[in-house]
């Protein structure tokens, strides 16, 4: 047994974190020094120890603690397998490396397995590992998160039953109530006690101090951080933003995390009787920490910027909605404005420059539609059941002037808002459409997702428009499956069904995309005509470690099983992810875990089954 190791400077280990610890089981399809060089390239500081032999094997390895990833052959997967089940706590993540049946891997991912990958090309381990290592850094982060939790219980006193550390100022203002008032991910104050607070500070207007401030702290492009790094590394950044503005805002605040989704990037603080010249250097101050700091994930460097809006409130502020949405837009303004930086609030000027926004943003969208500025991305749609259908999600990018890639989330609410969703929506399906065309003529048996928004839905002309558009492509109607939302259809539920049965006469399948975050919506929508019920993101977020949601969504599917509908989760972001969803019998997943989206249609169906 020997120990290879990657070269650092000196400057190098003052700068990193701990390093990776990986235990390595060699085989002859294995280059090891090639592996960690790679690994090296990619920022990854990896310490392996090696073993050449399967005999210097032990079982005590595996529960040893000094090793955070295993990387072994398919021969010694099993005794490294059993072994997990002895490890207290956070046991090793296990990769295993090799050609394998379809049913040796799901027995595999099921007793405990990060992931089963080939050794060719050696890309893809590279990136398997280095997607485990992020995950590894996650957990770190977590347990830091604990560890500090702690010290702030000992600094501050008794925590509240699921609430945060309370400073001395805030103590006498909880809320006593049974509700959650802290953020697991965080640390900060939820949204719900935030608002209670906010609500109850505005109740006595006439004895607030003289400078009262919302500021509003929004994490710049942070879709585009989510869909390059995955979840959990943007979790990773939220958390490390969450613990700047802990440091910055002082004890006479309120900070929170307001995000209603398990993925927002929006974090509030109330900060009370403080001058405003203070006010502002506190958000510069939190401004240019964030900009300077690194969030670690599997050794390479994330870095992110954040928007601060600042908004001044006293005894004539009238409600609560209307200073969040101050507070919000002085912060949309900063963003508009290149992001990384402060803007104030100014009730007359702001009013004008988001309206002016607004419509320039709506023009850079006709624009693109003039002149055919979009592209299509596409995101495969893997069976768990080993059946080799090609599915893929439909997904839509905007091009600038440059060809760089603009995302939905930076121009789809400009088209609403100018009512131009029903002609985005009909070029998506016009050009998916040709393209599912050529697919099938070269002999895939190829189904694209295409999703359509509620402007779109209660076009009336649509569905006539639609089998145009079949026929002339000479596309079968089962090539398409059409998605539309659960809000949607709970908004119009008379339109959404005529839609829907337009569809299946046109023999297009039918899903309901965002599903299952309401229950009693999916018993509501028994009788429509649906083939596929695709679950909302929100609930297999943080899935291995929340038992209630893994028992609410293998619910959910059960039900669906019953109606004759196909279930696919959407976001799986690990291999654990995977497995527990194989266990509630979802028939289709989708995510970063895979791939993301791509131009290309190159995901290897088969090999994925």
């Amino acid at each position: 047994m020997g120990i290879t190791r990657r070269k650092t400077s000196e400057a190098d280990n003052n700068q990193r974190t701990e390093p990776f610890h990986l235990l390595v089981v060699e085989d002859r399809t294995l280059d090891l020094k090639s592996l960690l060089t790679a690994l090296g390239e990619r920022g990854v500081d990896a310490r392996a120890t090696k073993i050449s032999e399967p005999s210097e094997f032990k079982p005590a390895m595996v529960t040893s603690g000094k090793w955070e990833l295993i990387l072994t052959p398919v021969s010694l997967a099993p005794e490294i397998l059993n072994g997990l089940k002895h490890c207290e706590g956070n046991g090793p993540r296990v990769i295993i490396f090799g050609p394998t049946e379809d049913m040796t891997t799901v027995e595999f991912l099921q007793q405990g397995a990060a992931d089963v990958v080939r050794v060719q090309p050696p890309e893809r381990l590279q990136l398997v590992i280095a997607r485990e290592l992020g995950f590894i850094a996650e957990r770190r982060a977590r347990i830091e998160l604990e560890q500090m939790t702690q010290r702030y219980k000992q600094s501050y006193g008794k925590l509240p039953d699921g609430g945060v550390p309370s400073n001395p100022d805030t103590t006498a203002r909880a809320d006593t109530s049974s509700s959650p008032t802290q953020d697991l991910l965080t640390g900060l104050y939820t949204r719900s006690y935030f608002t209670r607070e906010l609500e109850k500070t505005l109740a006595n207007r006439e004895s607030l101090p003289d400078n009262n401030v919302l500021l509003h702290v929004a994490v710049d492009d942070f879709d585009f951080v989510r869909d390059k790094y995955g979840v959990a590394a943007a979790d990773l950044a939220l958390a490390d933003v969450a613990n700047i503005l802990r440091d910055n805002v002082g004890e006479n605040s309120i900070p929170c995390r307001f995000g209603a989704r398990a993925e927002d990037n929006v974090f509030l603080v109330m900060i009370r009787d403080v001058e405003m010249d203070e006010i502002e250097n506190i958000a510069e101050r939190v401004r240019v920490a964030v900009a300077k700091n690194n969030s670690e994930v599997a050794g390479k460097m994330l870095k992110v910027t954040c928007s601060v809006g600042i908004c001044r409130f006293d005894s004539d502020v009238e409600s609560v909605k209307k200073i969040l949405y101050w507070a919000a837009l002085a912060a949309q303004i900063a963003q508009k404005e290149g992001g990384d930086r402060i803007h104030v609030y100014n009730p007359q000027a702001d009013a004008k420059a988001a309206r002016i926004k607004g419509e320039e943003q709506e023009s850079r969208v006709l624009s693109a539609l003039k002149k055919e500025n979009f592209k299509l991305v596409y995101l495969p749609i893997v069976n768990l059941c080993a059946e080799p259908a090609e599915r893929y999600e439909v997904f839509l990018r905007m091009l600038d002037e440059q060809g760089k890639e603009i995302l939905p989330a930076q121009f789809i609410p400009a088209a609403e808002k100018g009512g131009l969703m029903p002609a985005v929506d009909r070029w998506v399906i016009k050009h998916a459409i040709e393209t599912v065309g050529e697919r099938q003529r070269q002999g895939h048996k190829t189904n694209f997702f295409i999703k359509v928004s509620v402007d779109g839905m209660l076009d009336k002309k649509l569905l006539s428009w639609v089998a145009t558009n079949l026929k002339s492509a000479r596309v079968p109607g089962d090539a398409v499956t059409f998605e539309i939302t659960e809000s949607a259809v709970m908004s119009h539920p008379k339109e959404a069904r005529v839609f829907l049965k337009g569809l299946k006469e046109l023999h297009c399948r039918t899903a309901l995309e965002r599903a299952g975050a309401n229950p009693d919506a999916l018993e509501a929508l028994d009788d429509l005509p649906l083939d596929v019920i695709k679950f909302d993101r929100s609930l297999n977020h943080d899935f291995p470690h929340n038992p209630a949601k893994q028992e609410k969504l293998k619910k959910l599917v059960k039900e669906a099983h019953k109606l004759n509908r196909e279930a696919i989760a959407e976001f799986v972001q690990d291999a654990k992810t995977l497995r527990l969803l194989w266990q509630c019998s979802i028939d289709y997943i989708q995510g970063y875990y895979l791939q993301q989206p791509d131009a290309k249609l190159a995901y290897e169906f088969s090999e994925a089954s």
